[in-house]
């Protein structure tokens, strides 16, 4: 289908020095044939003198008939707005009537010029100008004085600049490590810097631990919780897997094969259990741990925590 062509009209410019024929659309406005008639035309439109509203000027000015100004400029229609009638004369008494302050000599502060200029009396002004007041404005003679001796005085020895500049020397890093060592061994320090690390970084459970999760709402909802998206629990410095909420102190730890392994830890497996268990013992908790291998045999482990859930 062919796009129908739309019908057209033929119409004169309505500019009396342009008379120009010109095409447009049948529903258009158009009166011009350019933009330049239009303006012409407008110049050309009958204008008017009119007298500014403001009492205080009363100028004549011109504009448009069809404009609806009513005052010559902004001031004037400030002025009316907030009611201030200033006429000439008014404005000749108030000139009058203004008490001229007194005025003195100074002579400037500064001691390569030394030219004198007048100012009223309450003015702050030191200088006749303003390269003067730059050149003054910086360092004065005791001051770069000061900075001279400052800078040649006796140089430090060089063991001192060495002990600054060079690298720390083998008993300054024992003497920080064990410093560290010792706050960190502080369950109270421990805990607030673990706490703060934790809030910043964005912790998300890993695969093994989404699938207990699951398996754990499945067999009792509601009763263990991953410690992971909500605020952290932190035990002596460690940070248990999965705790109970209805009360009981029971804990569920997750190890896996290779981070929980004799290569890493140094300890044998049995070890390494027995050494979480007791950690938590202390605070009067409960442990069961499962290992990841342990979880390819889903029946297994829901034995083991029904077992450690209701004992």
């Amino acid at each position: 289908m062919s796009r129908k062509k739309l019908i057209r009209k033929i119409r004169i410019c309505s500019y009396s020095e342009c008379n120009q024929i010109y095409e447009c659309k049948v529903s258009s406005n158009q009166k011009f044939c350019s933009r330049k008639c239009f303006y012409r035309n407008r110049k050309k439109l009958s204008r008017e003198i009119k007298i500014c509203k403001y009492l205080g000027c009363r100028r004549v000015f011109e504009c448009l008939r069809n404009d609806n100004r009513k005052y010559c400029s902004k001031e004037c229609e400030g002025k009316d707005k907030r009611g201030i009638p200033r006429t000439a004369e008014v404005k000749a008494k108030i000139k009058k009537s203004r008490r001229k302050l007194s005025r003195e000599i100074r002579i400037c502060a500064d001691e390569r010029c030394s030219n004198t200029f007048e100012v009223p009396v309450n003015s702050t002004k030191k200088y006749c100008s303003r390269s003067c007041a730059t050149k003054n404005q910086l360092h004065s003679k005791e001051r770069n004085k000061k900075i001279g001796d400052f800078f040649r005085r006796k140089p430090k020895s060089k063991e001192h600049r060495e002990k600054l500049r060079g690298p720390k020397s083998e008993e300054h890093k024992k003497k920080d490590s064990e410093a560290h060592i010792k706050l960190w061994q502080d369950p109270g320090f421990r805990e607030k810097q673990l706490k703060a690390i934790l809030r910043k970084q964005v912790v998300k459970p890993n695969k093994l631990e989404k699938l207990l999760n699951k398996l754990l709402q499945e067999l009792l909802p509601n009763e263990y919780q991953l410690n992971v998206n909500t605020e952290v629990m932190i035990l002596g410095g460690k940070i248990p897997d999965f705790v109970n909420i209805n009360g009981q102190k029971k804990i569920i730890e997750l190890f896996g094969d290779y981070w929980h392994s004799e290569e890493v830890t140094g300890r044998t497996k049995k070890r390494e259990e027995q050494r979480r268990i007791d950690h938590f013992s202390k605070y009067g908790y409960q442990t069961l741990i499962i290992w990841e291998r342990e979880l390819k045999d889903i029946s297994k482990v829901t034995n083991r925590i029904m077992e450690f859930n209701n004992g």
